[in-house]
């Protein structure tokens, strides 16, 4: 079982020797328990560098004939990503229907030099073709609530013609599409298509879309559509990270820690866990599973890091096998942690 999002790759194995049930069989029980649906989809394709999905998002951008919705949760202009700027402006100007939700933590993206801010798509698209909202914008008149502020948008998924979907760890700005062996963001993206998953997903991109804009869509106005391409007997779940919903990444995380039967890993580019990720942590590896942490000493902000490194201990407490991940360049083996 794996799950990719937001630079984050978390894997659940299991021994394939017997008497254990099918571990399949346990996650489907689980999330049915849970009242999350199983849903049909076509086994997806996972885009590994930054190369691989900015030459797809291109050809994804190119085929569209009818709408494109776009979330995620960085965006800025960079010549990294100006082709895809560009197609979907071209789009736009051919008549397709362009929306892009952008989370306001985009306008405090540093570039490498730590000192420059790179515009957002507000900049990028002014003659306002391409529709574009910005979520839960960071403001002023919001220091009185300041709790609010730290409802933020992480979701990274793109929408072409309800035919295909794409989402992943990849935002649209230098960090997570910069070439190799520069200050680059190891992401993954996965493409996949089938109406049963991209239907909720219109639904949730125009309910995001229509509480931060003025500008109301009507996701029945967004058809989706079956593709010839075949799909799996095995289905797929949508998770929701907004807190309080039935399907969200709480329940996610549940199931893997108390599903997993030999080993957990987790790819993170930091980590700030809360008291019930230690928890979930402590009961894995109190039934003999290992679990195992990756994390990064390149964060563009020191202070993440620094955060991240003194967190740990409560992680290695609850029994937790920490590596970090140094290389800037080609990926090498990470080193074990110092302590």
């Amino acid at each position: 079982m794996q799950y990719f999002s937001c630079a984050s790759n978390l894997t659940a194995s299991s021994p394939p020797a017997q008497p254990y049930p099918d571990l399949r069989a346990s996650f489907e029980s689980f999330y049915a328990e849970a009242g999350i649906p199983s849903r049909q989809a076509t086994v997806p394709h996972v885009y590994f560098t930054a190369e691989e999905w900015g030459k797809r998002a291109v050809e994804f951008v190119s085929q569209a004939q009818d709408y494109i919705l776009i979330s995620t949760f960085l965006a800025n202009s960079h010549p990294v990503n100006e082709e895809i700027f560009a197609a979907l402006e071209h789009k736009a100007h051919q008549g397709v229907r362009v929306y892009l939700i952008f989370d306001s933590s985009s306008y405090y993206t540093y570039m490498p030099d730590k000192k420059t801010f790179r515009p957002t798509p507000l900049a990028a698209f002014p003659k306002g073709l391409v529709n574009t909202a910005e979520y839960n914008p960071i403001q002023g008149t919001k220091l009185f609530a300041l709790g609010s502020l730290l409802d933020r948008d992480h979701r990274k998924f793109w929408i072409v013609d309800g035919k295909r979907l794409a989402l992943g760890g990849m935002n649209l700005n230098y960090y997570s599409l910069s070439p190799q062996g520069e200050m680059h963001n190891i992401d993954a993206f996965a493409e996949l298509s089938g109406r049963d998953v991209l239907k909720p997903m219109v639904e949730s991109f125009c309910r995001t879309w229509n509480d931060n804009s003025p500008d109301r869509i009507d996701p029945l106005d967004f058809s989706t559509k079956d593709t010839e391409d075949p799909a799996p007997e095995e289905g797929l779940w949508l998770f929701d990270h907004r807190p309080g919903s039935p399907s969200s990444m709480d329940t996610l995380f549940d199931s893997f820690f108390t599903l997993a039967r030999k080993e957990i890993w987790m790819v993170q580019a930091y980590a700030f866990p809360t008291a019930a990720l230690i928890a979930k942590v402590r009961t894995a590896t109190s039934r003999g599973v290992k679990v195992n942490l990756i994390l990064s000493t390149n964060s563009f902000r020191t202070v993440y890091e620094d955060a991240a490194n003194y967190r740990a201990v409560e992680l290695i407490d609850a029994g937790a096998l920490i590596f970090v991940f140094d290389a800037l360049g080609p990926s090498t083996c990470p080193g074990s942690w110092p302590w």
